[in-house]
């Protein structure tokens, strides 16, 4: 628990550091008023808060009657409603849409991709309250349209990328948006040659076959270069402690294999290292999901910014939901999660919300809350469900995004209803801000 307080003490002391930037000396452009303000950190809420927005920044956050709003200012009447940070989802492929077949999915639309297919999905994410996401596996032109959002030129969620991911065997479904390591040199210019082009972190998919040289040469080369590693950790105890030897900041799906549950070392070795989990445990889920609501497969996000075409290809490849090919293989496997993820619930372990969205049935923007209810059924509250959704996954990525603090990017999102009653209602925010910008 000293770890967590130590990363809440950060939080805390962040805005101080950021008071002196010009973007809180900016004039406040709009004034969010009576809501129920939940600021991402993990405090408890405020009750009829104020959230001041100047130009992209928090300019101030607190009750109603102690922050002063000026004149002529825009104001969202937020009676009602839940107000906090957009949400963060850490696990994403945004060149995949949820459809059926992904192999023929990026065979036939490869060229489509930087651009009509990845500024869709970003465009779904931000309509649906997620205003950032950490693509874990794409092609290496995703860096171009992570920067044309960012220059205001594309609309859509904010991204941190990791281009393709790295890959020991070569392996046609991943194919566009991997590269093969062979040898350690290799995978040291790889390293190299994915910094050079400007990604944000390094993804590492199948470590465990891996030598260790190779990834000793890929994680030092990602440490001289400052950035973090994602890697897997699920299929065993000893894939998950080679993860953390080489300092993988993040492990990707815990929960997920087909080991029956984690040793006390290795929930102590996760929690004593501070290395973020990813359990993306609804890439399990979402086909029982589907089964109990089958409308879920008929987003009207998705239809109104994928190109006509394609979420005709998207529907048509869902539509026979029951029978595909990895549908029965996740329901059986689903049913041990809870005893799997559980543990690190308890023990105070950093978890962080991804999705895997963009594989099968995993529409992006729509896929995202359910992450934080299966969170809660985990033993969360739903309070801790958003902090692992919004400060926590933030802190991994920058210094100011996940919170509702002077400072931070203005980044917001209006919930009818109590969100901390009921985290379900995350799955139809009302409004949607970003960087100061109201998109809904």
């Amino acid at each position: 628990m000293l770890q967590m307080r130590s990363f809440y003490l950060g939080i805390a002391l962040l805005p101080v550091l950021l008071a002196q930037q010009p973007a809180e000396r900016a004039p406040v452009t709009m004034a969010i008023v009576g809501g129920q303000v939940v600021d991402g950190t993990g405090a408890g809420p405020i009750t009829d808060g104020v959230v001041l927005i100047a130009g992209n920044r928090i300019a101030a956050v607190g009750h109603a009657g102690a922050v002063a709003i000026p004149k002529g200012v825009k104001v969202v009447q937020a009676g009602g409603m839940t107000v906090m940070p957009g949400l963060i989802d850490m696990h994403v492929h945004l060149c995949l849409i949820g459809h059926a077949d992904e192999d023929h999915f990026v065979r036939i639309y490869a060229d489509r991709e930087e651009r009509e297919i990845i500024p869709a999905s970003a465009r779904q994410y931000l309509m649906n309250g997620i205003t950032t996401v950490r693509d874990t596996g794409g092609p290496i032109e995703i860096v171009k349209v992570r920067d044309r959002i960012n220059r205001g030129e594309l609309v859509g969620a904010r991204m941190f990328v990791c281009g393709p991911l790295l890959q020991r065997h070569p392996n046609d479904t991943l194919k566009g948006w991997s590269w093969t390591v062979m040898g350690a040199e290799d995978g040291r210019q790889k390293v190299q040659q994915l910094v050079a082009a400007g990604v944000d972190w390094i993804k590492v998919h199948d470590q465990s076959s891996y030598s260790d040289e190779e990834l000793t040469a890929i994680t030092q080369e990602a440490a001289k270069a400052h950035k973090p590693v994602a890697g897997h950790g699920y299929s065993s105890d000893a894939e998950v402690l080679r993860a953390i030897k080489y300092h993988f900041k993040t492990l990707e799906h815990p929960g997920l294999g087909d080991l029956l549950d984690y040793s006390p070392e290795v929930i102590h070795k996760v929690i004593d290292t501070d290395t973020c989990i990813d359990p993306t445990s609804t890439r399990r889920t979402i086909f029982e999901d589907a089964e109990k609501f089958p409308s879920r497969l008929h987003d009207p996000i998705a239809a109104e910014y994928l190109p006509p075409d394609l979420y005709a290809g998207l529907e048509t490849s869902l539509a026979d939901y029951l029978h595909l090919p990895n549908a029965d293989h996740e329901r059986r496997w689903s049913k041990n999660l809870a005893q799997k993820v559980e543990p690190f619930v308890k023990a105070g372990a950093c978890i962080v919300a991804g999705t895997d969205s963009g594989e099968p049935e995993l529409i992006h923007g729509a896929s995202t809350w359910y992450e934080l209810r299966n969170f809660v059924r985990f033993g969360m509250t739903p309070l801790e469900a958003i902090t692992a959704a919004t400060s926590r996954p933030g802190h991994l990525l920058a210094p100011d995004v996940g919170a509702l603090l002077p400072g931070y990017h203005a980044d917001v999102i209006l919930v009818k209803g109590d969100v901390l009653a009921d985290i379900n209602l995350l799955q139809n925010p009302a409004h949607v801000i970003k960087d100061g910008v109201q998109y809904k």
